[in-house]
């Protein structure tokens, strides 16, 4: 007896069951379905529509993060920056005209970008941590 669902709906993240929604029901151009699938898949219509409006919307941090990578790029030192120094040499570049929000807000964007996208230096220190213990 094989599933339809390799796991239950529940199991799955909520941002998953809404692109799966998407993809099934071309974008809610096919319209019967859309409150058929929304009930199998235990999302609100109104969520899956709020979903939909809010794909194409940019990044709320879009500048902030390519205003990093320029600094970490700039020199092949600057990647190595910790939170204060990334903060303190965004704040130099506030004379440009971006937006700097605040340290902590800094320190979590730039985890994001260099720690969960694999970072060059991120990898090679994970790699060398696995050849000593082998």
């Amino acid at each position: 007896s094989k599933r339809f669902f390799r796991y239950q709906p529940s199991e799955v993240c909520k941002k998953q069951r809404m692109m799966f929604l998407a993809i099934k029901t071309e974008n809610s151009v096919i319209k019967g379905k859309i409150s058929f699938y929304c009930r199998m898949l235990k999302v609100t219509q109104q969520g899956f529509y709020k979903d939909l409006a809010d794909k194409d919307r940019p990044w709320k941090y879009q500048d902030l993060a390519d205003t990093m990578r320029t600094l970490a790029s700039e020199d092949e030192c600057n990647d190595t920056y910790g939170q204060i120094r990334m903060y303190q040499a965004l704040l130099l570049k506030r004379s440009e005209g971006i937006r700097i929000p605040g340290e902590r807000t800094v320190f979590f964007q730039r985890h994001k970008l260099f720690y969960t996208t694999l970072h060059p230096l991120y990898r090679q220190r994970n790699h060398d941590t696995n050849n000593k213990n082998q």
